[in-house]
Parts: structure tokens; C-alpha cells; sequence
């Protein structure tokens, strides 16, 4: 049988996230889990010197750029910045802390919230994903983007402000797999790229609905649980 690629973009629960009922619906879930993602943070940031707390909440940082992103393109408005990093720290930080709760469920047992944390930040990975290749900013962009994503892992492990763990001994698990999934990262928002060289907001009457299915235009030890 053959299968057109194209298909699971027609899905009816792939198209009511795209219209403006389902992207109100994504933000607010978004705004929730960024806000509770703030709270849960809220011990580690406690014994955080204030400017460095711009670099502590990876996780509800990057879901807060998305409410913001989806927010602005509900409004019909379009900035490129925020439009790369946002898809680029959600499958970062979403896949990493999948992998954190795995390992510290292979350890001790699966727990509730190990499942809770899993699965919303594996959602956090996935609608980046659905979003991406209908999201545009230029190479440039992108590069900036590059070069902050990787400053946060030289600022997260040189200072010792990564997310709690589950364990001490998780600590290389953790810089290992925040650095390939960097890259992982960082490669996928090249591939989207697109030549559009505009900076700050950009095209404010063209929806996200309204882009192409296809693709882009051309135009110290540390014992909690991450998040």
C-alpha cells in the first residue's frame, strides 16, 4: 500500500491544532505547564544568585517561548527569533528530561511523577516538531540561536546550574545528553531554516494556518527531579 507522506498533515486532530481553536487550546496548556514549570523551579532559583536565573529554568522557558510564539501567531504576527529558539529548546529540554525520568525509573522504580514529567515533556518535543517545518527565520537566525543553546550548556555545567536530578550519579547521563541532543537540536532548526534575512517581527496578516504543509517558505550533585 502506498503511503503519501503527506497524509498525517490532513489528519482532522493535526488540522484542529492548526486552526485557531486548537492553538488557543495548545497555548493555554502551555502558559499552565510554564507556569507550574516556574514553581517547580522555584527551590533551585531560591539558591540561585539572580543573574543567573535567566539560564536556570530550561523547561518552562522553552514552553513559555511557545505560548508566546503561538500567542503572536493567533495575532497574525511573525518574529523570526523566537520562532527558532522555541521549537529548538523544546526538543532539547523535552527529550532530555524524557531521558533523566527514564533512567531514574530504570534505577528506583517508576514513580507518578516520573511518568507525569516523561510525558509532558515528550509532548514539549512533539508539537515542536508538528510546528517547525510551518515556522520561519532565516540561517542567521539560527546561528545566533546556535550559540546561545550551546552557552547554556557551558553556563549549566561549568556553574553547576543545571536542573536538580534524581541522582547524583545521574550527572553524566545528564551533561552527555544535553550536549548530542544540543546538536540534535541545533541540526534540526538548520534544516528549517529558511532564507527569509528579516530580524524582529515580520509579515504581522500571515497566519501559520495559511503557510505551506510542505515545509518552510522560501521567502554540585543535585537530588531532585528535573523539569
Amino acid at each position: 500500500m502506498n503511503i503519501n507522506r503527506s497524509n498525517w498533515q490532513d489528519h482532522p486532530l493535526v488540522a484542529w491544532l492548526f486552526s485557531s481553536t486548537g492553538m488557543t487550546a495548545l497555548a493555554v496548556i502551555n502558559l499552565l505547564g510554564t507556569l507550574y514549570g516556574f514553581w517547580w523551579y522555584r527551590m533551585q532559583l531560591a539558591e540561585t544568585e539572580a543573574h543567573l536565573w535567566p539560564l536556570v529554568p530550561d523547561s518552562p522557558l522553552a514552553s513559555g517561548d511557545f505560548t508566546l510564539v503561538l500567542a503572536l501567531l493567533l495575532l497574525g504576527i511573525r518574529w523570526p527569533w523566537l520562532e527558532c529558539l522555541a521549537p529548538v529548546v523544546l526538543v532539547k529540554y523535552g527529550l532530555w528530561a524524557v531521558i533523566i525520568n527514564i533512567d531514574a525509573a530504570l534505577m528506583a522504580g517508576a514513580t507518578f511523577e516520573n511518568w507525569m514529567l516523561g510525558l509532558s515533556h515528550l509532548g514539549m518535543a512533539l508539537q515542536a516538531l508538528l510546528f517547525w517545518p510551518r515556522l520561519r527565520y532565516s540561517r542567521r537566525i539560527w546561528a545566533a540561536v546556535a550559540v546561545w543553546v550551546l552557552f547554556n550548556d557551558f553556563a549549566d555545567y561549568r556553574w553547576d546550574i543545571y536542573p536538580y536530578l534524581f541522582d547524583p550519579s545521574q550527572y553524566n547521563l545528564a551533561l552527555v545528553s544535553a550536549l548530542l541532543l544540543s546538536a540534535l537540536s541545533i541540526g534540526l532548526g538548520g534544516y528549517f531554516a529558511s532564507s527569509f534575512s528579516g530580524i524582529g517581527l515580520a509579515e504581522p496578516s500571515l497566519r501559520v494556518n495559511q503557510l505551506p504543509k510542505s515545509g518552510v517558505s522560501s521567502t554540585s550533585a543535585k537530588i531532585q527531579s528535573p523539569k
